[in-house]
């Protein structure tokens, strides 16, 4: 499965809820019926796919997936 995805980048730090409303224009540009919100200074491997096909089969419901990370620092070198 195909779908676009486009970066939308804050200037200043809106959070969440402010860069929903901030890019509302760009996110309902072309009427999607779907979108995903992630943060772009997460490195993860989220199943977009499979979160897509559920919320499918789950219409009459509202969803939100909501995911946290903890912060680790990065190992710059293994010994």
């Amino acid at each position: 499965m195909l779908f676009p995805i486009r970066y939308l980048q804050e200037f200043e730090p809106l959070g969440t809820a402010g860069g929903l409303y901030h890019f509302r224009d760009q996110i309902r540009c072309g009427n999607p019926d779907y979108f995903f919100v992630l943060n772009g200074d997460v490195c993860a491997d989220f199943p977009l796919i499979e979160m897509l096909e559920f919320h499918k089969t789950h219409r009459e419901k509202q969803q939100a997936i909501v995911m946290a990370t903890e912060a680790r620092p990065f190992p710059l070198s293994q010994k």
